[in-house]
This record gives structure tokens, C-alpha cells and sequence, in this order.
């Protein structure tokens, strides 16, 4: 009688295999930012996290769509805050809803990691496209939006993520998934910022581009590709309208192209100097924030694209790079890319050239742009292998360090602004004095041209590379984290002050802010935090308003003998509310 062999399905499971590698630095790295976001004590960015925060918890409390109140003002798409409300489904206590939310944006930052790897992929090696996401993932922007209450931590993945729907989409003719995936991710990216309109002309000028690929022939194929593209996408967005109509008589706000068409136009009159520095200042953001070499490469790799649509190197040189499939990016898919991030680009500086701004630069409008950087810089270096041309690169990197010299010895002043706007340069700020920054970001661009250039000569050693630079991104990102760390302690410092507030007797009694006795801006940064803590059970008093008989006045200006002091910030009693005194170290 023959022997039976059990067949064991563990031993079917590749360890190895980039899938399970990509999950298990999935975990390791949410796992990091978790324990990290436990030393983040406090928001720091009012009134935005205020503001996201807000419709979290209305979205929780039944308004899915739409702010019943008057609050939070202008264009907050409450997409992100959707994510953020199930943090409400957790726990009462608000210090602990705020850490349950930091851990959802650790795991929606971490999601990058996938579409960064599907996108690299078909074009480049196994090893080649998991360093590639990996390095995508431990970006300094992507690690630092963790630890805020902002949309970035779900606009800057889900940008990516619609790349890949968008390719996968118009890389075929035949209708199908890919098709209802694309056209929803960039509805939800809608959903989540007003920007995200960027996506909306971008897949539209992409759509075009593959119906004029296929000579605009209108048959029944396509008719139901374009269906499943826009038909769900419409749809939601109509759903929204009709919620806001409902519920608030008013479409769902945005940005007034009126109004950032009027500061545009301000500024070419009044300063057109101001205006050319500000595009240099965001266009040099995009340089630095991509580790120089990337742009070059990217800029490479879309020149020979839009000249061969066929992906010529790449294809022809399949066994020097270890691609395992004929798939290069359809041209359609680099359309959307492009017109994507140029939008992006000028919806930030129509709203960086206001005169009246202390600072001109904010680079977290623009950080979804750098994966695709990144991404396109790193095929572009596997097409630049395939050549072997590595003095025709040197040539074109000499001229292009040249210019990115220029442009941040003229744009990048010393740091006075908030590093949290400008996450993916601050490590230039972190290792020298500010006014060394252009020789800094110089030194490190003529060092990774030479090692490109001689990966390029070689054929090889492009993961060696891409290792070396992993290891100054995760540099980067531990810079700003610890940054971060050291400053929400600042405002966590408030935290004893807003747990004796919340405290007092506020039965049928209000709790108000005399905005009369505000200083300075560390002053609306005290009532953002008081508000942020305690929600509606704060409110402000206008200046020369008349206080209620009963509750409580929050001041720096009083005769009267405060309940709780805090600084310079006295709790006083209105008529009729009495409650022992303490005071807040």
C-alpha cells in the first residue's frame, strides 16, 4: 500500500514573497507611530484640528454629511473627519478619543505603502519597488501628518492610491473595477479637501487623452467605462449636495476662485516680485522635500514618456532590471499625475501670495505631490540603468544643480515659520544654522548625483542606493517627530487648567472667553485648547458684550476673585455662581 504524503499549506506560504514583507513593515511602522502619538499630548494646529475635530463629532452624533452648526467656517470637507469619528465609538473620554484618532492616522498614513509598491512594480525589480515604498512611506510629510488632526493623514495616501486606480483604469479598454475604484477615489479625495478638485480636471483631462488614444470611437465598451468612472462618483456628490441643501440651505463650501484670483492679481500689480518668490519658494519645498535627485530623475523619465508613450528603455531591457511584467504606465496615467500636481501647485500659491501673510511658504499643501515624485524619480533611475548612459546624466544633473543652487540661495530665508507647515525640509534646519541650508541641500544633491551616476555607468546597485536614502528619510522623519514631541508638551501644558474648568458647575451655566482681554496669539491658542477639550461647553464672549447672570467668565482682566488661576488666565464667577477657589500650576 503506498505511503499517503500530507500535503502541509504552510509550506505554500512564501515569507519571503513582497506581499508579507509589505505587511509586516506595514505593522512595524504603525506600531512605531502608535507608541510615538502616546508622547503627543495635545493638538497644535488651531483652528484646523478644531476644526476636523468638530465634525467628527457631529458626523458620530448622526450628521454624516454635512455641520449643523455655524462652526466650524470655510472649506472643511468632512471626509477625513469620517475616519476620525469612529474614534468616538471607542470612548467618552475626549483625552482618549484624541489617541484612538492618532492611532487611525498612524494606520491611514501607513497605507501609502501599497499603491507605492503596486505603482513601482510592473516597471521596476521585486526588491527595487519594495525599498521604493518603503521609502515612500518613511517620508518626513507622511510621518508628520500622524500626529495631527489633519486631512492630510487620508489626502496624501489616497492621492497615491487613486494614481494606481486611475492607471490600472486607462491602461485597458475593457470596463471594470479598476473603473468604479478610480472614479470614487477621486470623489473621496473631493470629499476630503477642496483641493481635491485638482484630481477631479486631472482625471477628466486624463479620460480625454484615452478616448483621443482610441480616436474617440464611442462604442458600447467605452460608454460603460466612462459609466462606471463618473456614474458613483456623481452620485455621492449629488447625495452631498442635497444633504447640505437640506440641512444647511447652502451647496458644500470650497475655495472662492474669485477671491484667490483677486490676491493673484493684487499681488502681479502691487508685488509681482513677492509672487515669483513665493512660486520659487514652494517650487525649491518640492526640490528639497524629494532629496533633490528625485525631481531630476522624475523630470527624466515624463520627458521620455510624453516622447514614446511605449515606455521605450524599459521595455527593451527587461532581463538588466528584473521587470517581471510588460506593463509600463499608460500615458493617460502620467496626464493625470502632471495635471494633478500643476493644479495643486497653483491652487497653493494663489493662497501662499496674500501680502498680508507673515510667511509665504506652506508646504503641506503640496506634500502629496512628492510621492509621485518620488515614485517617478525611482523609475526614472531604472530607465536610466537600462542606458548605461551615465555621462549624458551627468551633463543634464550639472545643469539642473545649478539651478536648484540658485533657487534656494534666492528662496529659503532663515526658519521663522512653523516647521509642522514644512515637514519635508525641516531635517536641512535640524542639522546647520539656516543660512548654511543652500550648501547643505547642495552637497547632498552632488553626492547622490555621483552615486546615481555610477549606478548608471555599473547597471547596478540601484538598492543599495535606495537603502541609503530609506536611511535618511527615516533621519528626516525622526527629526520632525522628536520636534513635534517637545512641542505639544507646550500646549499639554494647558491640560490641568481645561480638566479644572471642565470641573466646575456648569449645570444650566455657560462658560465663556473674554476675547476683550486677549493679548496675543498664545491667547486664541488657550481658547482653541479650552475649546478643543471641552466643545460647546466653552464659547466666546464679544467685546463689549454683557455677560450672563450665571456662569463662568474665562479673563485676564478682573477685580474679581478668580476660582481657578492658571497663568496670567483667571476663572471668575458670574452673579449667582459661587465655587471654591484653586489654582493651576
Amino acid at each position: 500500500m503506498p505511503e499517503l504524503i500530507h500535503s502541509n499549506p504552510c509550506r505554500k506560504i512564501n515569507l519571503f514573497h513582497p506581499i508579507f514583507i509589505l505587511i509586516i513593515f506595514f505593522i512595524i511602522i504603525s506600531g512605531v507611530k502608535i507608541l510615538c502619538s502616546a508622547l503627543i499630548t495635545s493638538p497644535q494646529i488651531f483652528a484646523d484640528e478644531l476644526a476636523y475635530d468638530t465634525l467628527a463629532k457631529q458626523i458620530y452624533s448622526g450628521a454624516l454629511l454635512t455641520s449643523h452648526l455655524p462652526y466650524p467656517p470655510g472649506p472643511f470637507s468632512p471626509g477625513y473627519s469620517f475616519f476620525v469619528s469612529f474614534a468616538y465609538l471607542l470612548s467618552p473620554d475626549k483625552y482618549a478619543v484624541y489617541h484612538y484618532a492618532l492611532i487611525i492616522n498612524a494606520f491611514l498614513t501607513t497605507t501609502i505603502i501599497f499603491p507605492a509598491y503596486y505603482l513601482l512594480k510592473p516597471v521596476t525589480s521585486r526588491a527595487v519597488a519594495v525599498s521604493g515604498a518603503l521609502l515612500v512611506t518613511l517620508l518626513p510629510a507622511i510621518t508628520m501628518n500622524t500626529f495631527f488632526l489633519m486631512s492630510e493623514a487620508l489626502f496624501i495616501p489616497l492621492t497615491l492610491f487613486s494614481v494606481l486606480f486611475v492607471q490600472r483604469s486607462l491602461s485597458t479598454n475593457e470596463p471594470g473595477v479598476w473603473d468604479v475604484l478610480a472614479g470614487l477615489s477621486v470623489f473621496v479625495l473631493f470629499f476630503t479637501r477642496a483641493t481635491g478638485i485638482s484630481m477631479v480636471i486631472g482625471l477628466a483631462i486624463a479620460v480625454i487623452w484615452f478616448l483621443k488614444s482610441n480616436r474617440f470611437q464611442i462604442e458600447n465598451p467605452t460608454i460603460t467605462k466612462l459609466t462606471l468612472l463618473a456614474g458613483p462618483g456623481i452620485m455621492l456628490y449629488l447625495v452631498w449636495i442635497v444633504d447640505q441643501l437640506l440641512m444647511k440651505g447652502a451647496l458644500p463650501a470650497g475655495y472662492s476662485i474669485s477671491y484667490y484670483s483677486n490676491l493673484v492679481s493684487d499681488a502681479l500689480i502691487h508685488d509681482p516680485g513677492h509672487l515669483i518668490y513665493v512660486i520659487l519658494e514652494h517650487l525649491d519645498y518640492l526640490l528639497l522635500g524629494s532629496f533633490v535627485i528625485f525631481p531630476l530623475l522624475a523630470l527624466m523619465y515624463w520627458y521620455s514618456a510624453i516622447r514614446s508613450p511605449g515606455g521605450g528603455a524599459i521595455h527593451e531591457n527587461r532581463n538588466k532590471t528584473g521587470i517581471e511584467e510588460d506593463q509600463s504606465p499608460p500615458i493617460s496615467g502620467i496626464f493625470y499625475c502632471t495635471v494633478t500636481s500643476l493644479i495643486l501647485f497653483l491652487f497653493t500659491i494663489a493662497h501662499m501670495c496674500n501680502l498680508s501673510y507673515d510667511y509665504s511658504i506652506c508646504g503641506r499643501y503640496l506634500d502629496a505631490v512628492i510621492p509621485l515624485i518620488i515614485i517617478g524619480g525611482i523609475i526614472g533611475l531604472n530607465q536610466q540603468i537600462s542606458t548605461g548612459n551615465s555621462l549624458r546624466f551627468l551633463k543634464i544633473a550639472t545643469v539642473y544643480l545649478i539651478f536648484t543652487w540658485i533657487i534656494t540661495n534666492y528662496s529659503m530665508l532663515p526658519f521663522a515659520h512653523q516647521p509642522n507647515n514644512n515637514a519635508a525640509i525641516f531635517y536641512l534646519y535640524t542639522l546647520t544654522a539656516a543660512y548654511i541650508v543652500p550648501y547643505l541641500s547642495i552637497l547632498l544633491g552632488i553626492v547622490l548625483v555621483i552615486l546615481t551616476a555610477v549606478i548608471i555607468r555599473m547597471q547596478k546597485g540601484m538598492t543599495l542606493l535606495m537603502i541609503l536614502i530609506i536611511i535618511i528619510a527615516a533621519f528626516c522623519s525622526l527629526s520632525i517627530s522628536i520636534w513635534d514631541i517637545k512641542t505639544t508638551k507646550e500646549y499639554g501644558s494647558l491640560l490641568p487648567f481645561c480638566q479644572s474648568v471642565n470641573q466646575l458647575d456648569t449645570n444650566s451655566k455657560e462658560i465663556l472667553w473674554d476675547t476683550a482681554s486677549e493679548s496675543d496669539s498664545w491667547d486664541r491658542m488657550v481658547y482653541y485648547t479650552l475649546k478643543f477639550w471641552l466643545g460647546d461647553r466653552v464659547t466666546e464672549l464679544p467685546e463689549g458684550s454683557k455677560p450672563p447672570k450665571d456662569g463662568w467668565l474665562i479673563t485676564k482682566k478682573t477685580n474679581e476673585k478668580p476660582v481657578i488661576q492658571y497663568k496670567d488666565y483667571l476663572v471668575v464667577p458670574m452673579k449667582g455662581t459661587t465655587s471654591p477657589s484653586s489654582s493651576v500650576s
